[in-house]
């Protein structure tokens, strides 16, 4: 009943063989190896269009360069008021690109398109006196589990790219965000507007591999100097490409995303039936967010279940599924959660 976060998920085995199939020879350093070399064309093939990949080894690591790539040292970044950028990354953004974050607020973890606007305006309205704002930041899926559609992508792109801003994805559960809404990869970045992604992976399935994917040419220059700047220039990179080869193979990524959004809409539908907790948000990705008493938070947490309290509220919490969940791990939180409603 581990239910803290998919970063807790054991890597899955597929992955392991793919970095011991790597394991085999001397290579050449820096991402000269064919492992590395065959990224490109692999994942050109999956977004249908021509791209660039660099792999990484962190998250933090992904989005801070991804970010400082796009916006000049007085510039600023438009993100979520909850972002993870904004309230996670020990100011990596801030510190790699040595721009401004601008938070905005929107329901359901989304930002609200008029709010970017708005935020837009000023720093145009008031020039050279406020930072110019150089990029917004979408996470897909949402620090609040929901997801944005294709649609509403494209409505921010545009917002974005009429005040000549660029437009970030922080695609940490990108995989879980595409099997829920249905769309291409293609479909959910560069046909929408995205023109820099970082790719997670880690939370699905794999052991350290992240990747800076962009879509725009100009948007390369220089961008293999700061990594190797910023540390985050592997020398032994076949490791983390085999990783990223192996996770979109077969579609081994998306199967893995689908299995712990089911895992999470198990739960969703179990809770029903569970009058102590209610699940506070629209269950869209492979996490919940549910409002609990204090009591009985404390109970679940002595009894064994793994969960932590969600920063929006007092008394909401957040339940995370992976794809090494399983059906046996819901019905035994479910078991736990009756058995207290029912010694009240």
């Amino acid at each position: 009943m581990k239910f803290g976060s998919d970063n807790e998920a054991p890597v899955r085995p597929e992955i392991m063989a793919a970095i011991e199939a790597a394991n085999t020879d001397a290579v050449p350093s820096y991402g000269e190896d064919s492992i590395t070399e065959s990224l490109k064309p692999a994942y050109s093939q999956l977004f249908e269009t021509e791209l660039n990949i660099e792999p990484i080894a962190t998250g933090t690591a992904a989005n801070a360069i991804a970010l400082s790539q796009i916006i000049p040292r007085y510039g600023a970044i438009v993100c979520h008021a909850r972002a993870h950028i904004l309230l996670h990354e020990c100011g990596a953004p801030e510190f790699f690109s040595g721009g401004k974050l601008i938070p905005v607020a929107g329901e359901d973890g989304k930002m609200k398109p008029e709010l970017l606007q708005r935020a837009l305006h000023h720093a145009t309205e008031t020039r050279y006196h406020s930072n110019h704002i150089a990029a917004v930041s979408l996470t897909q899926a949402t620090e609040y589990g929901t997801v944005y559609t294709g649609q509403e992508i494209r409505q921010i792109a545009d917002i974005t790219h009429e005040s000549g801003a660029m437009l970030h994805m922080d695609g940490a559960r990108f995989a879980n965000a595409l099997v829920f809404s249905g769309c291409t990869p293609a479909e959910m970045t560069w046909k929408a507007g995205v023109d820099i992604l970082t790719l997670g992976s880690s939370k699905n399935g794999t052991l350290n591999a992240e990747a800076i994917i962009t879509f725009n040419p100009d948007l390369n220059l220089g961008l293999k100097h700061r990594l190797k700047q910023s540390g985050h220039l592997a020398s032994k990179s076949r490791y983390l490409s085999a990783q990223l080869l192996a996770y979109v193979e077969k579609n081994r990524w998306l199967d893995w995303a689908q299995e712990a959004n089911q895992m999470a809409r198990m739960m969703y539908d179990g809770l029903k039936s569970c009058p102590d907790i209610q699940v506070a948000l629209p269950v869209e990705a492979n996490f919940l967010v549910v409002r609990i008493s204090q009591a009985r938070a404390e109970q679940l947490l002595s009894a064994g279940v793994r969960f932590y309290p969600w920063h929006e509220r007092a008394g909401h919490y957040r339940l995370v599924l992976s794809n090494q969940n399983t059906a046996e791990d819901v019905d035994a939180f479910l078991a736990v959660l009756k058995t207290l409603s029912a010694n009240q």
